[in-house]
C-alpha cells in the first residue's frame, strides 16, 4: 500500500478528497471531535499553533491588522464590513497620504481610520474609511470631526 501511495500520490490524494467530499458532515462531525477532545488538551500541539500563528502574523503584518480590525469592529457591533483588497483600494486612492495632514505613508506607518468612529454608531464600510497617520488618529480619537492639517 505504502508503495502504490508513493508512486500515484495524486491520485490517492484525489481519492481522499472525493471521499472527503461524499461524507462531509461525518468528516465535520470527526473533526470538531478530535479538536475538542485531544488537539485543545494536548500542550505540544497548543505550542505549534500558537507559534505558527506568531509567525505568519510576523510574514504578513497588513493581512494580520486587518482581521484584528475586522475582529474590534464586529465585537463593538459594527454595522458592515470590508476586505482587505477593499481598504487598500481606499489608501491608493488617497496615494498613501494620510486624509488629514497629507503626510506620506507606508505600511509601518499606516493606519485605519474610521471617519465616522465605530465607537459613536459608525460602520465598518469600505465608505467610512481612510488612511491616517498615527499622530493624526490619536489626535482625533472618538470624535466624528478632525481638523485637517495639510502641509
Amino acid at each position: 500500500m505504502k508503495r502504490w501511495y508513493r508512486t500515484h500520490l495524486l491520485e490517492a490524494r484525489r481519492r481522499s478528497r472525493l471521499r472527503r467530499k461524499k461524507n462531509l458532515e461525518r468528516w465535520r462531525r470527526y473533526d470538531r471531535w478530535l479538536y475538542r477532545t485531544k488537539l485543545k488538551t494536548d500542550p505540544k500541539w497548543v505550542a505549534k499553533r500558537r507559534a505558527r500563528g506568531r509567525l505568519w502574523a510576523k510574514r504578513n503584518p497588513l493581512k494580520q491588522r486587518h482581521r484584528v480590525a475586522v475582529y474590534r469592529a464586529r465585537r463593538m457591533g459594527a454595522r458592515g464590513s470590508h476586505t482587505l483588497e477593499q481598504w487598500m483600494s481606499v489608501v491608493r486612492l488617497h496615494s498613501w497620504r494620510c486624509f488629514y495632514c497629507n503626510k506620506k505613508l507606508n505600511r509601518k506607518t499606516l493606519t485605519k481610520d474610521h471617519r465616522n468612529p465605530l465607537s459613536k454608531g459608525g460602520s465598518d464600510f469600505a465608505r467610512n474609511l481612510v488612511p491616517a497617520c498615527k499622530a493624526c488618529n490619536s489626535g482625533k480619537a472618538g470624535r466624528r470631526r478632525y481638523r485637517r492639517r495639510r502641509e
